[in-house]
């Protein structure tokens, strides 16, 4: 009985529409405007203070298609999701900070001119609690909307700015370079 009751699980498991990590989870395939775009990789935003790793974030990046190569990615003018659920509550002025140091560290010679559209981002923030999610639909290479739990927050057009958010978790700067190979699929964990 117990080998019939395995099997069961191991063929459902084999059908699942979803990721999980650290008791989130993330549909396989999600639509935008029309085109499914699939999972591509799942991981971990923590921060270290004071020597102990604070879990902020399990982010998963969705694609047309799936890829390894950043700057494949980046290059692409398809359609992008990045979907952030939080692990715990962080108040507006430091997902704001978080974006500020993301952006400066990624926006390379644009920093300047995209300083106005930026601040239309950063003035749409809110606080987020644990479990809210904060979403990120990069339409193509110069349009993203930002979303906290499925309701608009702001729309910006920029593509330097649509680059540089990306690269913060993307490029040869991310955030964290565990998050960047999980988005990758180069890991499963980080």
């Amino acid at each position: 009985m117990k080998k019939v009751f395995l099997g069961i699980l191991l063929f459902a498991g084999a059908f699942s529409n979803a990721a999980e990590m650290y008791d989130v989870k993330f549909d396989d395939q999600i639509k935008l405007d029309g085109k499914t775009l699939v999972l591509n990789g799942m991981g971990l935003r923590d921060k270290t203070i004071l020597a102990v790793s604070i879990r902020v974030y399990v982010g998963g990046l969705y694609l047309i298609s799936p890829s390894s190569d950043p700057d494949a990615i980046l290059k692409s003018k398809d359609p992008k999701v990045v979907r952030t659920q939080f692990k715990r509550n962080v108040k507006a002025k430091d997902v704001k900070n978080g974006w500020k140091d993301g952006l400066t560290a990624n926006c390379e010679d644009t920093c300047k001119a995209l300083e106005p559209t930026a601040e239309k981002l950063y003035q749409a923030l809110v606080d987020v609690k644990e479990g809210d999610v904060l979403e990120y639909r990069f339409k193509d290479s110069s349009n993203v909307e930002v979303l906290l739990n499925e309701t608009s927050l702001v729309k910006l057009t920029d593509a330097s700015l649509v680059s540089a958010m990306l690269k913060t978790w993307l490029g040869p700067k991310p955030v964290t370079e565990g998050l960047k190979k999980a988005l990758l699929g180069l890991s499963k964990k980080n």
